[in-house]
């Protein structure tokens, strides 16, 4: 091959590699691949940023059921963690929902009493604990006061299945006073998140 054809086809090759330098960035491969997976991942993250829970509810339970949006104020309250049971005298927390309907009452020894019908459902896929532990009564006075296991049909202790329901009462000694009782479930000492009932005697 004489030199001016070598020269020629060396032209040639430096031409095309100019040309091929020079192309606008958005015909290059290596920019376009890269970029493409960029826009993607923002894509992605924004719509998961865009899919949240809606506030005051549980996810797996019933939409009735969750906290008060924006409870009376009461002594002791946290508002961080306290759940504050909605007009239908539920919360749903953790997975469950819990209804508590307080009244007064007599216990078997004869005492004033006040008692919460108690229903708890499990919406977990696993077991949960129930107690009358869990449970709690605050007076009007800032007295708190723990359960006195001499209720008939006592809620008592166990384990409820995934799906399962438990019934029962706990109640607490005292005499009625005026004012707003705050009744207490906090199942996990551990975790500072309490079902709230704010109810009145007469």
């Amino acid at each position: 091959m004489s030199d001016i054809a070598k020269n020629a086809k060396a032209d040639a090759k430096a031409a095309k590699a100019r040309a091929k330098a020079l192309r606008p960035w958005y015909r290059k491969k290596r920019v376009i691949f890269p970029a493409l997976i960029v826009v993607l991942i923002i894509i992605i993250a924004v719509s998961a940023g865009g899919k949240k829970n809606p506030p005051s509810t549980t996810p797996g339970v019933p939409s009735a059921t969750g906290c008060l949006a924006n409870p009376p104020k009461y002594v002791g309250q946290v508002a961080a963690t306290d759940c504050v049971a909605r007009a239908n005298k539920t919360v749903g927390m953790a997975n469950t929902v819990v209804r508590a309907v307080w009244r007064r009452t007599t216990s078997n020894l004869g005492t004033a009493s006040i008692c919460a019908a108690v229903s708890i459902k499990n919406n977990n896929s696993g077991s949960i604990s129930y107690n009358d532990l869990y449970w709690q009564l605050q007076t009007p006075a800032g007295k708190v006061e723990g359960t006195n296991f001499a209720a008939t049909n006592d809620l008592g202790s166990g384990g409820i299945v995934g799906g399962g329901t438990v019934t029962g009462n706990v109640c607490f000694d005292g005499a009625v006073q005026s004012g707003t009782y705050v009744g207490l479930y906090q199942p996990d000492s551990f975790n500072n998140n309490r079902g709230v009932w704010l109810f009145t005697l007469s």
